[in-house]
């Protein structure tokens, strides 16, 4: 009995072994794992700047961490609201590796600027949205 197939099983058979397969691994934690690898400290805001330090607190590398600015607008008298959506909200990527203990500084200014405004005020909060860590094998 004749195999037409068998040179092309041969074939993905070799590619197989020829080539290892690399396995990369995703977990999503928990906000309280997150709180303990990666902190923000030293967290100043002066009109819509932002001025931190990243800080890994994990015992492994730690990298690509994304930030989550919030700009929130409050309004004066919030029983007669202005129409416009003043708030706003960024994600702010770190592009430094960070070794076990190390820490950062950055600096974020709004682009356009925040608008100066005497009927209301923002509110400005930033939060480690994500980031990676690598685990050695």
């Amino acid at each position: 009995m004749k195999m037409p197939y068998r040179p092309i099983m041969l074939s993905a058979a070799l590619l197989v072994w020829a080539y290892p397969l690399t396995v990369l691994s995703e977990t999503i934690h928990t906000r309280e794992h997150a709180s303990k690898t990666v902190a923000l400290r030293n967290v100043a805001v002066r009109d819509g700047v932002i001025s931190a330090e990243v800080v890994n607190k994990s015992n492994h590398v730690i990298r690509d961490v994304e930030l989550l600015i919030r700009h929130a607008w409050l309004w004066k008298n919030e029983f007669q609201p202005g129409e416009e959506a003043l708030g706003r909200a960024v994600f702010y990527d770190v592009k430094w590796e960070l070794r076990p203990g190390d820490s950062i500084p950055f600096r974020y200014n709004p682009s356009p600027p925040l608008p100066s405004r005497t009927d209301g005020y923002f509110v400005t909060e930033v939060s480690v949205a994500g980031f990676t860590e690598v685990i050695p094998r």
